[in-house]
């Protein structure tokens, strides 16, 4: 729902993109994927503001799960 919203709705509440961003290591595939397309509707701007956000991401590029990783990338 927040990356509906889009940026600046996400820079506003930067809890919601840090809780976002904690779902990026759950242990549930579909978790993680849906949390990394979350961060790829916020955008570039969201993402590149939060340096954790652009490590796990990265991180996620080399998930075991190839929707993960699609999802991430």
């Amino acid at each position: 729902a927040l990356g509906q919203l889009g940026a600046a709705a996400a820079l506003s509440y930067p809890g919601a993109v840090e809780a976002i961003i904690k779902l990026l290591e759950d242990e549930n595939q579909a978790v993680r994927g849906s949390a990394a397309a979350a961060l790829g509707e916020l955008g570039a701007e969201v993402v590149s503001s939060n340096p954790h956000a652009v490590e796990r991401l990265v991180k996620l590029l080399e998930d075991r799960e190839l929707g993960v990783r699609d999802s991430a990338s």
